[in-house]
């Protein structure tokens, strides 16, 4: 489990996209050697996404890896010696887009329902000393969570001097243009195993080794940029206006663009339009990657969920207040006209991880083959998830 010190709430008030923020022994790392090997093995290590990253560039993929015919199928595997001589000499090897693992997933999980982001997980994994860092100081374009799983990291951190970079604006195709300050750094801290690190998208940073084996874990979390919102106005709802429609030509006066230009403004500000914005957005882009729990819910002779178990809602910020509706894995889902859902679901959504047992007795009014149906229909439909 996950600690952060201070409320999710306060967390995305005041450190979300704004500034770092340190957590000592924010949770217990659960990851052996062998389940390490295990997830890295699993990775499609033939995809651009898993890299070798030595001496600050990314290694060609025929450095390490060979393909060969498996029973009429071509297979990847590493080239072991090379591997091996390449981690020695400090490279770091990196296992992005990590899924179906499901060690990575708790994590993963948590920190979406902290940042209320979808997220990405990447495992990085070196054994280097600081002379032989695989990275040069750099900002990323997503917020990230550092998790400190084995051994310790140096990490130093710079204000960023280019603010909320978007992903095509990586720092390393802009070194011409901006480059890492050389002033006193924002922060500088060793990471120990169990600590947590936030760095927001565009502060400078540089991880270093400390000449010791080092496993973390980087969670990604993605925003939606006020750009996708203009993108969508523009593709999808400025058409109809024939202010959007008429030719641009060298003589038009700059009255016609002035027109244009409030009508932007107009359809931008407009609360239902942000609103439908969201909610389209949350139905065609946001999942979560859970347990089927096949057992609990495919057999036709059980219709509940047991009381031991732990419920989660599956939602992000993007959706609306449980006053209305809600939106969970593509699911759309009324609830104004079914108070009793409402209920449940907004303790839930107060209390992730809440056992059934510990919300049946929140719900004393509630009759609990009731509550435990109910449950069970909004687990089959991915509104909730249980472990």
């Amino acid at each position: 489990m996950i600690k952060l010190d201070i409320s999710p709430n306060k967390f995305r008030n005041e450190f979300q996209s704004k500034k770092p923020f340190l957590v000592r022994n924010s949770f217990v790392p659960q990851i052996t050697d062998r389940q390490i090997d295990e997830i890295v093995l699993r990775a499609d290590i033939i995809q651009d996404d898993f890299k070798l990253n030595f001496e600050g560039k990314v290694l060609p993929k025929n450095k390490y890896v060979e393909s060969f015919q498996d029973v009429g199928k071509v297979r990847n595997r590493f080239i072991k010696a090379a591997l091996v001589d390449y981690m020695r000499r400090g490279a770091t090897l990196i296992a992005n887009k990590l899924y179906n693992e499901p060690l990575i997933y708790n994590y993963h999980k948590q920190i979406e329902e902290i940042s209320n982001r979808p997220a990405l997980s990447s495992l990085y994994i070196s054994y280097g000393n600081e002379d032989d860092s695989s990275f040069r100081a750099h900002w990323d374009t997503r917020d990230v969570f550092v998790l400190q799983l084995v051994g310790r990291k140096k990490w130093i951190l710079h204000e960023p001097n280019f603010e909320y970079p978007l992903p095509s604006q990586q720092s390393k195709d802009m070194e011409h243009v901006v480059k890492c300050p050389t002033t006193e750094p924002y922060m500088e801290v060793i990471l120990e195993e169990g600590d947590l690190l936030y760095v927001p998208r565009g502060w400078w940073h540089d991880p270093v080794p400390c000449g010791e084996r080092t496993v973390h874990l980087s969670v990604g979390t993605y925003a939606i940029y006020r750009n996708d919102y203009l993108h969508w106005i523009i593709q999808n709802i400025l058409p109809s206006h024939p202010e959007a429609r008429m030719h641009l030509d060298s003589y038009n006066s700059i009255d016609d663009l002035t027109a244009y230009a409030n009508l932007i403004h107009e359809k931008l500000t407009d609360p239902e339009l942000l609103r439908n914005f969201h909610r389209l957005h949350a139905v065609e882009h946001y999942r979560t990657n859970d347990t089927l729990n096949l057992n609990s819910l495919c057999d036709p002779n059980i219709e509940e969920i047991p009381e031991e178990k732990l419920l989660y809602i599956n939602l992000f910020h993007c959706v609306e207040d449980l006053e209305k509706d809600i939106i969970a894995n593509g699911t759309f889902l009324k609830i104004e006209s079914r108070p009793d859902m409402r209920k449940v679901l907004q303790c839930i959504l107060d209390h992730q991880g809440i056992s059934t047992y510990t919300l049946l007795k929140k719900m004393p009014n509630l009759d609990k083959k009731y509550v435990k149906n109910m449950l069970f229909k909004l687990a089959c439909f991915d509104i909730i998830r249980f472990d």
